[in-house]
């Protein structure tokens, strides 16, 4: 997102004025649009790895919504929510499979640059989900778009 603002030569009473915001999305080079998927985001877990927390996200219009939602071990992560729009599904169709301890690297082709201790979520699709990968593995603070359900 971004506005223009231009500046007066003789500034009496203001010295600019600025545009209305404007959005510019990058052009979709393969991998699922994010205005028609849901982002779901690993955010936390207990120190016991037996919950997490996952921040889903989607748009509704043109406008951008996210939920927060704590699940156990075994629980599905989203719902349908009311929102002041109406009905919104943030069901992910995934359900908390394992969360585990896992380092997370920067590396290049043969060198490791730097790693750090962190989590590894694994999220398995409910048995009737189609279209969507059976597994993911995410990341503490990485994210995963997955198509909408339908």
């Amino acid at each position: 997102m971004y506005m223009w603002r231009a500046y007066y030569r003789n500034p009496k009473e203001k010295a600019f004025i600025q545009s209305a915001p404007v959005m510019d999305m990058i052009p979709l080079a393969g991998g699922v649009d994010p205005r028609t998927s849901l982002r779901i985001r690993f955010i936390a877990a207990t120190p016991d790895n037996s919950q997490a927390t996952f921040e889903v996200s989607r748009y509704v219009g043109q406008r951008h919504v996210s939920r927060v939602y704590q699940v156990k071990t075994g629980e599905a992560i989203g719902a349908k929510e009311k929102l002041q729009d109406g009905d919104v599904d943030f069901s992910t169709r995934y359900v908390l499979q394992s969360v585990v301890e896992k380092e997370d690297r920067i590396t290049s082709t043969s060198e490791v640059y730097a790693s750090r201790a962190s989590r590894q979520a694994t999220l398995k699709a409910e048995p009737k989900s189609r279209g969507i990968p059976e597994t993911h593995q995410l990341l503490l603070d990485n994210d995963q778009y997955v198509p909408l359900p339908k």
